[in-house]
């Protein structure tokens, strides 16, 4: 009967109604009590996000007569970042991409090993209420993440003060928890958070709308190009054709993942406008290889998701959770629908009906209905639903993703290019532009 009502509980929580209902309560309260916009910044020293997004602060500042309050923080909630050392090596690989799509400050070379991150967080946390705080943090985080931290004269401060500001950083970590957010190079703003530069235009928009204003955000980066070769005349289809005989896209992807489901949809369309071939990999959830995933973290990507989703035009919210069943009932079929040349279109319709339409495909009638629309045949499928061939080439497949350097989903590798969310299919795409 639960399994019955979630889906409306989740619709629910992720509707529109809801949520202009939440910011409507926010924006007559503060009018009422006549508060300024406030802004909660969470930054961390070691965190590549945090700096570039420091950077652009003043900009924002000035756009939208915000009020910033600054919470620095230190220690990672380590639950939330199940594969840490390949995440933090991402983040860097990733900031530099993004640093050179905005012509900000970031450096070419990793981080000194050597540098004392504590000592700089306590500096950072002793200017949370300086009114220059923006820009004696962005000399700290200058000298930190570019090497040379021995040139900057740092004011001693006694181990007892030393002391209270490591008290303030575990402070700001709990507030954090409190508010149930976990990612630092976030802000906060009114029951809602953003993370870094690649959420930045979601708070963007919404202030306009406060303001009323047509004005397009200025940080609205990775939306889909899809014509940014062919409209030239210069390329011919047989071209493209042969340009990508030997160039796949693969996706790492799970049926779990509302990111995969969304990047799934999108880079279908892609591969579709260049006629590139598709294969998709899928491994496991992370519950399902016994890695955590707190509830905070699932209530932030749930809400995230939403609003991702809404930006492409992708229906999203009235979900079915497949966890179990209904992930090893989608891949036990997956090499049938492979057999029929079919399982895009398979993956695509599964992920749609536990994502959007509340399937509930742990059961037979739910199932029956993927596999019908999929042009599969439901009786053939039912023999061999139950078989665990599967999980043999799901560990391949993660273990292929692990050799990437990579970890989550959804993944993309094209040619020597790889990424990880479906916020980066513009560098996909921009490497397959290139090789035209």
């Amino acid at each position: 009967m639960l399994n019955l009502i979630k889906p409306y509980i989740a619709r629910l929580l992720t509707s529109d109604a809801l949520l202009n209902t939440k910011r409507l309560i926010f924006h007559y309260k503060r009018q009422l009590t006549k508060s300024p916009k406030i802004v909660i910044v969470c930054l961390r020293i070691d965190d590549p996000y945090s700096y570039l997004l420091l950077q652009v602060l003043k900009t924002f500042q000035a756009r939208f007569n915000l009020y910033y309050q600054f919470k620095i923080v230190h220690e990672v909630q380590k639950a939330m970042y199940p594969e840490y050392p390949l995440w933090q090596k991402n983040a860097f690989n990733d900031a530099q991409y993004l640093s050179k799509l905005f012509n900000l400050s970031f450096p070419t070379s990793p981080l000194n090993s050597n540098i004392e991150t504590k000592e700089f967080s306590c500096r950072l946390v002793a200017l949370e209420q300086d009114s220059t705080f923006i820009d004696k943090a962005l000399t700290l985080f200058d000298h930190y993440w570019h090497g040379n931290d021995t040139e900057l004269q740092l004011d001693e401060k006694s181990s007892e003060t030393l002391n209270l500001l490591a008290d303030q950083l575990l402070e700001n970590e709990l507030a954090q928890k409190k508010k149930g957010h976990y990612l630092s190079g976030s802000l906060y703003f009114e029951g809602e958070y953003y993370w870094g530069l690649d959420r930045l235009h979601h708070l963007e928009k919404r202030l306009l709308q406060q303001l009323k204003s047509n004005s397009q955000p200025l940080f609205y980066f990775h939306r889909d190009q899809h014509v940014l070769a062919f409209n030239h005349g210069t390329v011919t289809k047989q071209s493209k054709i042969d340009c990508f005989k030997a160039k796949p896209i693969e996706v790492y992807w799970s049926l779990r993942s509302p990111y995969s489901y969304i990047g799934l949809i999108r880079v279908i369309k892609l591969a579709e406008h260049y006629q590139t071939p598709l294969v998709i990999k899928p491994v496991l959830p992370m519950v399902m290889r016994d890695l955590p995933v707190p509830s905070a973290k699932r209530s932030y990507i749930l809400h995230d998701a939403k609003r991702e989703a809404k930006k492409y035009g992708i229906p999203f919210g009235f979900i079915a959770d497949p966890l179990g069943k209904g992930v090893e009932r989608c891949y036990a079929l997956f090499d049938y629908a492979k057999t029929e040349g079919k399982e895009i279109n398979f993956l695509k319709n599964y992920a749609t009906a536990v994502w959007t339409q509340g399937v509930q495909s742990d059961t037979d009638k739910g199932l029956k209905a993927i596999v019908e629309k999929s042009g599969l045949d439901w009786l053939h499928a039912k023999q061999i639903v139950k078989n665990q061939e599967w999980r043999q080439w799901a560990n391949e497949n993660l273990a292929e993703l692990y050799a990437h350097n990579l970890w989550g989903v959804p993944s993309f590798i094209y040619n020597n290019q790889s990424v990880f969310g479906q916020d980066r299919l513009w560098l996909i795409e921009q490497k397959i532009v290139e090789d035209l």
